[in-house]
């Protein structure tokens, strides 16, 4: 096909500028921000599996964020300044870590709201729930809990002695049959045997004779 030169002319600018609206259309999905991640999780209302609280700038209130950050991993009891590509408002991905700052509190009060993170191995390791359903809520009175045992409602009873000293139970549940019901299973064990508490940060974590049993972490606001 020939053109002749007005038409040629014509082409060349046409095609510059859907180029140039091409690039401008790409560019726009992915902008470069700094955001806030808070020091404990977030989602309380109504939620069972915590969020991430954020913020996008610093003198903004927290809020709930229900998406990920790709390349970052979050320790609670850690706040942190974050360089992201925002590729969607609730999708990022991590540039750099800007700073991090430890919890300027000694941790979260025993008196709180706790989703449960994992248990611990013979060997001391960590062991992830990945479903993050089991629960507890510890009276402010610190004699009584309640929660989820990963599918039923349970309860109990609480004493706290001699600094970290702690008895939780027995367990009352409904123990109607649930696909996870060994895990539940485990949680109520671990709870009806733990003697002693430690909170770092935003984590609790039960123990039996300083033997570590299970971990939680604090979704509250």
């Amino acid at each position: 096909m020939n053109f002749n030169p007005f038409q040629f002319c014509l082409l060349l600018v046409l095609l510059f500028f859907f180029s140039c609206k091409g690039q401008q259309a790409v560019s726009s999905k992915a902008i470069n921000k700094t955001i806030w991640i808070a020091d404990h999780y977030g989602c309380q209302q109504g939620y069972i599996q915590a969020c991430l609280l954020i913020k996008t700038n610093e003198n903004e209130n927290w809020k709930d964020f229900n998406g990920t950050i790709d390349g970052f991993k979050y320790t609670a009891g850690n706040e942190y300044k974050l360089e992201v590509i925002e590729s969607t408002p609730l999708n990022f991905t991590l540039i750099k870590i800007l700073e991090v700052t430890p919890a300027k509190t000694k941790g979260i009060p025993l008196a709180s709201q706790w989703v449960i993170v994992g248990f611990y191995d013979e060997q001391g390791s960590l062991q992830y729930d990945s479903l993050k359903t089991g629960n507890i809520i510890i009276a402010k009175d610190l004699k009584s809990f309640n929660g989820n045992a990963g599918c039923n409602t349970m309860r109990g009873a609480l004493i706290i002695s001699d600094g970290n000293k702690i008895k939780l139970g027995p367990v009352e549940n409904l123990r109607k049959k649930c696909s996870n019901i060994a895990s539940e299973n485990k949680m109520i064990e671990a709870l009806e045997s733990t003697t002693e508490y430690k909170i770092e940060g935003a984590v609790l974590i039960l123990s039996k004779n300083k033997i570590p049993l299970v971990q939680f972490e604090s979704y509250r606001n």
